[in-house]
């Protein structure tokens, strides 16, 4: 394939020939800074400029970048990357972490094959010749970004303030001294942690629920006492900085709360061992997310996009908690959680979305995913309840059931005794607990909100809860009852192949349903559908007297 070089105008151009990336990867590996060979940073720096550029591909090139990544990565890139990641210096920390994520962009399982197994190694040796290993590096990175949280306060504050005086400041300066104080004034706050970036390398070295990885960043030495490895959580050390963010979140720092949640979400989702969700379980994280799902608002610097990201990603973690057949997390949850307040969040967030059904808006839409996710966890949490009731195990507290209402000013409230049926039970919504009174736009959530029971990796009962498109809601009841009476029922292999026969004209029955369902006119004509049939019933009539 085409390599990428730089051309000394500083534009790509492209090579015909591999050897040119793997001379450079060479060049880097045995450039390592030693007391006889000192650290040439404008060409280390060039380079690694250069692999990163030949990771990103024209648009629409996807299968190229996958294909560039791969062969990259063969040549001997992942080390140069780990390399990097494990250096003091904090310029080439920052391309060791960019180079990392543009390795694993898309999830990309060969390349975090090798990037684990040259890890797990133990023979990474920092660039710059530094003694720190990559996990312990990464750990003093964190630890860094917490310790910057206050610094960049008060940084922003001290920025104002000479903005505020900026006119007063250069009073009798030529203009060439007023552009340096200003440009000395607007300069960004030289951050030395990379927190975003960090995380994100992180999150996709266990995307794609990569099990080696979910399990080396919790416990490098693999639970073995002799192991030469440094003991350093960083799933725990993620987790410590979103608690030192959560009572500080402000639009200076609201990205990497964003970070920390998705990277997160990525060490439990699929975990096998469920290593993770015990240890986040009993840590403190349940009530930081606690505080974070509830809150009304995170600032008002905090941007419409990473407010959604905030909620949709904290509810996306605690459902990830409760994965698994192991029910410690939903005893936890049930313990810290405001639930009554979580359904009002739930509310709150499907009509800040509702535009979402003729708005393409991501917004909108995250938005509107954040409630079906909300509801979720609630639909799951009290399921749990309710079992373990009927079970005689005794939980921590009595639940209020939860209804909708879209006059309230909180929407979901908790309602009084004998008012109406709880939000648990009913597997799949059909019972009158189901929570199917929760409406937004006009459809019913409780009806998009299923569960089944699947056997999950390690052959295990596992219940999961889906939602289901909205769409479905809009096949026709002259199609259920084709559907109901049309398929051999009596057969259980026929009354599945027929149902999968049918599948595709259902599914372009309701997409088109869905469509139509925009028009003013269709909405009209559906609207007085009963009319309609009744009219063309006496015109039958009408007709049929005529003719006698």
């Amino acid at each position: 394939p085409a390599i990428v070089a730089t051309a000394p105008a500083g534009k790509l151009v492209v090579a015909g020939d591999t050897a040119y990336v793997r001379n450079l990867v060479r060049q880097l590996l045995d450039g390592r800074v030693t007391a006889e060979a000192p650290l040439d940073r404008s060409l280390t720096e060039a380079s690694l400029r250069v692999l990163i550029a030949l990771l990103e591909p024209p648009k629409d090139s996807e299968s190229i970048r996958r294909r560039r990544q791969v062969l990259l990565a063969k040549e001997g890139v992942c080390t140069v990357a780990l390399m990097m990641g494990a250096c003091e210096d904090s310029q080439l920390y920052q391309l060791g972490m960019r180079l990392t994520i543009a390795l694993l962009t898309g999830g990309n399982v060969p390349v975090q094959k090798i990037m684990y197994k040259t890890l797990s190694a133990g023979t990474i040796e920092a660039f710059d010749g530094s003694s720190g290993s990559w996990m312990g590096v990464i750990k003093r990175r964190l630890r860094r970004g917490a310790k910057e949280i206050a610094e960049r306060k008060l940084y922003l504050s001290q920025q104002a303030e000479r903005l505020a005086g900026f006119e007063d400041e250069i009073a009798g300066l030529s203009a060439a001294a007023a552009h340096a104080v200003r440009a000395d004034i607007e300069r960004e706050f030289a951050s030395q942690a990379y927190v975003e970036e960090t995380i994100e390398a992180l999150r996709l070295l266990c995307e794609g629920h990569f099990q080696p990885f979910q399990e080396h960043l919790r416990d490098p030495r693999g639970g073995r006492s002799d192991s030469s490895a440094e003991p350093v959580d960083i799933v725990s050390e993620v987790w410590i900085l979103l608690a030192e963010l959560e009572p500080e979140i402000d639009g200076s720092n609201a990205a990497q709360v964003v970070a920390c949640i998705s990277g997160l979400t990525e060490f439990v989702q699929g975990n096998e061992s469920q290593a993770n969700t015990r240890m986040l379980v009993d840590s403190k994280l349940p009530e930081v997310l606690g505080r974070l799902v509830c809150k009304h608002d995170y600032g008002e610097d905090v941007s419409a996009t990473d407010t959604c990201a905030i909620r949709l990603g904290t509810a996306t973690l605690l459902l990830a908690l409760l994965e698994g057949t192991e029910r410690r997390a939903e005893v936890r949850l049930l313990q810290v959680l405001d639930l009554e307040r979580i359904g009002e969040v739930a509310a709150d967030c499907f009509r800040g979305g509702s535009s979402a059904a003729g708005d393409t808006r991501s917004a909108d839409a995250s938005l509107v995913e954040a409630g079906y996710t909300l509801y979720t966890l609630l639909r799951h949490l009290y399921d749990y309840h309710d079992e373990a009731v009927d079970a005689g195990v005794t939980t921590a507290r009595a639940l209020p059931p939860l209804s909708f209402d879209p006059a309230a000013t909180g929407a979901v409230h908790a309602r009084g005794k004998g008012e109406g049926e709880g939000a648990g039970g009913g597997s799949g919504g059909d019972k009158g607990g189901d929570g199917s009174s929760l409406r937004s736009r006009g459809g019913d959530v409780g009806r998009l909100i299923r569960r089944c029971e699947l056997v999950n990796a390690v052959g295990e009962l596992e219940r999961v809860y889906f939602r289901v498109p909205d769409y479905c809601l809009l096949l026709t009841e002259e199609s259920k009852q084709e559907l109901l009476w049309g398929v051999d029922r009596e057969t259980p292999g026929m009354q599945i192949q027929e149902l999968f026969e049918r599948a595709d004209g259902l599914t372009r029955e309701m997409l088109l349903q869905q469509r139509l369902s925009h028009s003013a006119l269709w909405q009209l004509v559906m609207a007085n559908k009963g009319i309609a049939d009744n009219l063309v019933l006496s015109l039958a009539l009408a007709q049929n007297a005529v003719i006698i």
